[in-house]
């Protein structure tokens, strides 16, 4: 079972990915499948597969924080993995890159990955949560056109949904940091410049994409239901989210209540 609470877990599974497609095919085309990349976006590419290449030097630096650890022995594998992507061009066959990747350095990663997992785990996003979120960002990103936005809310809107999207498509290499960047980069500058939120909170759009926030804020886990924007305090939860949250409390009690009723009869 792959694990995606940290580098070495990440790398592991885009690694065994790798491992199972056609070995003949270019390996810019393997890296675009994998990592989801439009043909022919070159820059995309390019950027997704140099955060791939630094997960090597990411597990070196998690490792590095765990006490007690013979690190010639857990990171063995790392020269070799380093040498292999040194040499990594897009216009090769993808055999000659993913064979280099033998089960003693599956190994060995797997290992680091089990170390970091349970004892300097990240936190994780559930993910049928993201698959929701991305949903509900591309549906606003397609329905942008029919602004009722001022421009200047508008692109603080869209840039917004477009880190999002990024942080979500990269999830699978990233992790969850680039997501609590994103939400914390638009609260952050909301609470120093209140107006964008006074101008967005009433029309259709900006309350979409503070609904989107909202879904984020329970994607990352926020623990705080809300915060202080100028005079107004914003609740990060969508009310749905909310009222659902409510029902599955208010039911949690009820059964209590007959477990008690039961108890006591008996």
């Amino acid at each position: 079972m792959e694990v995606s609470n940290n580098p070495a877990g990440r790398l592991h599974a885009l690694l065994q990915e790798g491992k199972s497609k056609p070995i003949d095919k270019p390996a810019s085309e393997i890296w675009a499948e994998i990592l989801n990349v439009p043909k022919k976006d070159t820059g995309l590419l390019l950027r997704r597969v140099g955060y791939v290449l630094s997960l090597p030097s990411s597990v070196k630096e998690a490792m590095s924080y765990i006490d007690d650890l013979n690190h010639d022995i857990y990171l063995r594998w790392l020269p070799r993995v380093e040498a292999s992507f040194s040499i990594l061009n897009f216009q090769m066959a993808w055999k000659q890159f993913i064979e280099r990747f033998d089960g003693e350095i599956m190994y060995g990663i797997e290992i680091c990955s089990d170390r970091l997992s349970r004892e300097k785990p990240e936190k994780t996003a559930d993910e049928s949560n993201i698959e929701n979120l991305l949903d509900k960002v591309n549906g606003l990103l397609s329905d942008l056109d029919d602004v009722d936005l001022d421009t200047s809310e508008w692109f603080y809107i869209y840039d917004h949904l477009i880190k999002i999207k990024e942080a979500i498509e990269e999830h699978k290499i990233r992790g969850i940091k680039p997501l609590e960047a994103v939400f914390e980069k638009a609260i952050g500058g909301l609470v120093l410049t209140p107006e964008i939120y006074q101008k967005t909170k009433t029309t259709t759009n900006g309350k979409r994409f503070w609904e989107v926030m909202g879904y984020l804020a329970i994607v990352v886990t926020i623990t705080a239901s809300s915060i202080q924007i100028g005079k107004d305090v914003v609740s990060l939860l969508p009310q749905l989210e909310v009222e659902d949250m409510t029902k599955e409390q208010n039911e949690i009690k009820q059964d209590s209540e007959a477990v008690d009723g039961e108890i006591i009869e008996t």
